[in-house]
């Protein structure tokens, strides 16, 4: 593959980011009691898009938080000798929650 090739253009990822969105909802069957939690770093960014996109389907603003995993993850020494922690952020309480 050339680096010049595109493989997804933002239509398709906004596309794909739709279809995940109705899939979640149809799993869960609506957003009662629905939370989405990043993992730190890349995955708080498809959080917060599937929050905006979850919004724009039900109308209904789910609650987001973010964590981060470095210090759990087998490889972490392999990582670097002092990891850089992210920030783990979660504004609501889990218990009874779907996540």
């Amino acid at each position: 593959m050339r680096s010049s090739d595109t493989i997804l253009d933002a239509a398709d990822i906004d596309r794909i980011l739709i279809r995940i969105s109705h899939k979640i909802l149809e799993i869960h069957k609506g957003t009662e009691g629905l939370a989405l939690i990043g993992i730190q770093t890349r995955g708080v960014f498809l959080a917060q898009r599937l929050q905006k996109k979850i919004k724009e389907i039900e109308g209904v603003d789910i609650p987001v938080g973010q964590v981060d995993i470095t210090l759990y993850r087998d490889d972490w020494t392999r990582i670097s000798v002092n990891p850089v922690i992210q920030a783990t952020e979660i504004p609501f309480s889990v218990d009874g929650k779907k996540i």
